[in-house]
């Protein structure tokens, strides 16, 4: 009888603990790899986290009454805050999910033996400049859109002016993976992100 208050105590402290731990290394794992499966493993990681605090917040309920007429133990703050602290990371771990998922990676990478200057990407209400790309090195940008659009890379070469279509459709909250390989000969090869691979005319 003696134990069970220290029993609740200990319950939702794991229970406090345990998602909010869970959720964040997810959330790092998911910014490390981009791996989709880990977006499966957040949401788990939410609807678990709910049915914990609920939890928790009944071991809390038992101990408070359990210990009605007895002194409070020190760190009794600890699990109701763990709890609590839940709500405000999960928020968190959503809005940063949300941003990975929809980030577009473009990496240009310049095989020519020219510089590439004024490089830039245009479309879905954002302006991704670049700079100068030397000749043998690879740059990479991150986009988020906020309109319906094509993509477009500008960029100059000895002079010249060239336009080269990266994607046709590009939309809010949708993201993706390019990568432009400049050739010998100008010509741009877009590479999506499984690893087909496209000639895109110069316009």
């Amino acid at each position: 009888m003696t134990n069970r208050p220290l029993w609740c105590y200990r319950l939702a402290l794991v229970c406090g603990a345990v998602p909010l731990l869970a959720g964040l290394a997810i959330l790092a794992a998911f910014a490390a790899t981009e791996w989709d499966g880990f977006v499966v493993a957040g949401l788990i990681c939410f609807y678990a986290g709910a049915v914990c605090f609920v939890i928790g917040g009944i071991a809390l309920a038992v101990r408070a009454y359990l210990l009605r007429d007895q002194s409070e133990r020190k760190f009794r703050w600890l699990p109701g805050g763990l709890l609590l602290l839940c709500w405000p990371a999960a928020v968190f771990c959503l809005f940063c999910g949300l941003k990975i998922i929809s980030k577009y990676a473009v990496i240009v990478q310049n095989d020519s033996p020219h510089v590439l200057t004024a490089v830039e990407l245009i479309g879905g209400g954002c302006d991704g400049a670049i700079g100068d790309v030397p000749a043998g090195e690879t740059r990479r940008i991150n986009l988020w859109f906020h309109c319906d659009d094509e993509l477009r890379m500008r960029f100059k070469r000895q002079g010249e002016e060239h336009s080269v279509l990266v994607d046709s459709y590009v939309t809010a909250n949708l993201g993706g993976k390019k990568r432009l390989v400049v050739r010998l000969d100008g010509g741009v090869d877009v590479q999506d992100h499984a690893g087909d691979s496209r000639p895109e005319a110069n316009r």
